[in-house]
């Protein structure tokens, strides 16, 4: 394809399954332990670690000479359909899974909050597939941490989408080694219509509103150190820190969601909790979050009434430390699709 622009045909992000180490010994991915992912809609970004030149030594003429100074680490950003509960683990960080039926093949997923600083054994094999073979680009990301994710559905964005964004410690440039795309997940991508909120209540009383729109969202705080002889980062770090929090979308049908958000945290008269669940089956296929206790962050009134106009507020929750978030994920995937 001399003289044609680059241009990706195809574009595939697989999942590894844990590795035995952060940065798997440097070790390329094989087919065996790459599994499908959530159905990826994009690949956002992907800036490989690598070492940063800076301006640092006079040259004989205007322009300065450039040296290398600094290593900088990675990051990978992607947007995929919600499928299964598969990336709200590793953000979260714990998970024990039970196989509750081995005849009908489901298991059960308790998902947790970290207690540890040490980060997942996580690892992805991108793939940009190019008309020309030789000019396809296969890499191995390693050594990740989590950053951020964000999960989101609405009544006028009906199907669930997830995005998450890691740091990433080292990339392995695999362009030989063509890994065939494993099946995505058979389930289809949660909706709007597969949404409830079992409970959303505040001093004993459910929240008077009509909810139109959702979203989740996990920050982690992280770290790296232990810069290596090849410019890479052979530590990585979470930090005691993670703000988990739950925007929704409401419009009020009573007066409770204003008396909430006019309260101040330390004079809540009951906890604030709320309980949101997708399901595909009642019995074997759905993902359930738990928050006990929440803070609401206080929203601006609209006092003016406009013809044909109805009032929506977004109300945005924090998840509280004296509290606690959980999950229980209910599929056909088993453990090696999560915590091995």
């Amino acid at each position: 394809m001399t003289g044609e622009n680059y241009q990706a045909t195809g574009t595939y992000i697989g999942w590894a399954k844990k590795m035995a180490t952060w940065r798997n010994g440097d070790a390329k991915l094989t087919a065996a332990n790459v599994l499908a992912s959530d159905k990826l809609i994009q690949v956002n970004e992907l800036t490989e670690p690598i070492g940063m030149a800076e301006p640092r030594l006079k040259a004989d003429s205007v322009v300065p000479k450039y040296e290398t100074t600094r290593y900088s680490i990675g990051s990978l950003t992607a947007t995929y359909a919600f499928q299964t509960g598969r990336l709200l683990y590793p953000f979260l960080g714990g998970c024990a899974t039970t196989d509750d039926d081995p005849a009908g093949g489901y298991y059960t997923h308790a998902l947790s909050t970290r207690t540890s600083q040490t980060p997942l054994n996580m690892g992805r094999h991108l793939e940009r597939e190019n008309e020309t073979d030789a000019e396809s680009e296969r890499i191995d990301i390693l050594g990740m941490l989590p950053v951020s994710y964000h999960l989101e559905c609405t009544e006028s964005r009906t199907q669930a989408y997830q995005s998450a964004s890691w740091r990433v410690a080292y990339c392995k440039d695999t362009s030989t080694d063509d890994i065939a795309q494993p099946t995505e997940p058979a389930m289809r991508t949660f909706e709007w219509t597969n949404l409830t909120f079992p409970v959303f209540t505040y001093n004993s009383e459910t929240i008077e509103a009509s909810i139109i729109g959702f979203s989740f969202d996990i920050v982690n705080e992280v770290g790296w150190r232990g810069l290596d002889s090849g410019g890479h980062f052979s530590v990585g770090k979470l930090f005691n820190f993670a703000d988990i929090a739950v925007s929704l979308m409401i419009v009020p049908t009573g007066k409770n969601a204003f008396e909430l958000i006019r309260t101040l945290k330390e004079s809540y008269a009951t906890d604030l909790d709320l309980t949101w669940k997708f399901t595909r089956d009642a019995t074997y296929d759905y993902v359930n979050i738990v928050h006990d206790k929440l803070y609401a962050e206080p929203f601006a009134l609209h006092p003016a009434h406009r013809r044909g106009w109805h009032e929506g507020y977004l109300i945005r929750m924090h998840q509280d430390g004296a509290g606690s978030v959980s999950g229980t994920v209910i599929d056909a995937l088993d453990d090696d699709n999560y915590e091995t």
